[in-house]
């Protein structure tokens, strides 16, 4: 990591420690971290979509579409966490088990999510 990357990696820590939260994103965390989870990973496919150069990607793809599809999966499902806020509560099987996937890759790639 060179000096202008740390540099850039320290400002957004120290906005981090600055966070705080109201009563209601506190009482419905799920639902206020999915917003701004959903809301960064649509401005990072944005951004590795529209560099010029090829983007890396996790290994286990093998093409970039096959990561970029990942990405989408993780969107779609923190944006219905963001949207249903007793999710929990759903009968839906199927619809649980598709949330789950896209959260289940966000833990498995969270470390992939740099470029």
């Amino acid at each position: 990591m060179n000096k202008r990357q740390r540099k850039k990696l320290q400002a957004k820590m120290n906005v981090l420690k600055e966070a705080h939260f109201t009563d209601e994103q506190l009482w419905d965390m799920d639902v206020t971290l999915a917003k701004y989870i959903s809301s960064g990973l649509k401005q990072f496919l944005n951004y590795v979509e529209t560099k010029e150069e090829l983007p890396g990607y996790p290994s286990d793809f093998k093409t970039l579409e096959g990561w970029h599809e990942s990405i989408n999966k993780m969107i779609w499902s923190f944006e219905e966490i963001s949207k249903s806020e007793h999710i929990n509560y759903r009968k839906d099987e199927e619809y649980r088990k598709k949330i789950q996937e896209g959260l289940n890759l966000f833990a498995k790639y969270f470390q992939s999510l740099w470029e």
